[in-house]
């Protein structure tokens, strides 16, 4: 479904892919465990920590896409709020890796967020600024 919605957008079918990229957020928000986030790793399922961490990934990237159909439709509170869910989704991971500080800075470049700071790791800690 996910490839579908990427495509109907790259194809300039931004209704459909808002409904598709929707379905892909319902379907992500449904297997994201309550407590998915940093203190998951003390979870007696083995491995739910990563689980959770790698679905908030997920998540993060397909609401940065429904921010951008949004945005494509001239919507700027909904896709503000799509945007702002796609940095507290990517936010929840233990230690930030590189992509997910991409998907920050690349969804944080289309709003302007000036009161959202940059997750820190090793690779910006020193160079991190505010969008």
């Amino acid at each position: 479904m996910l490839q579908l919605g990427l495509r109907s957008f790259a194809g300039g079918n931004i209704d459909a892919a808002l409904h598709r990229l929707s379905i892909c957020e319902q379907q992500l928000r449904a297997m994201l465990p309550d407590d998915a986030g940093p203190d998951t790793a003390n979870s007696a399922q083995p491995g739910a920590a990563a689980i959770g961490e790698q679905l908030s990934i997920q998540l993060g990237a397909v609401c940065g896409s429904l921010g951008d159909c949004h945005r494509r439709l001239g919507n700027a509170e909904e896709a503000a709020s799509s945007y702002q869910e796609s940095v507290a989704q990517l936010q929840r991971c233990a230690a930030p890796s590189n992509e997910v500080s991409i998907h920050w800075s690349t969804r944080c470049m289309f709003v302007g967020f000036s009161s959202v700071h940059a997750p820190q790791t090793s690779a910006n800690a020193s160079t991190s600024a505010s969008y």
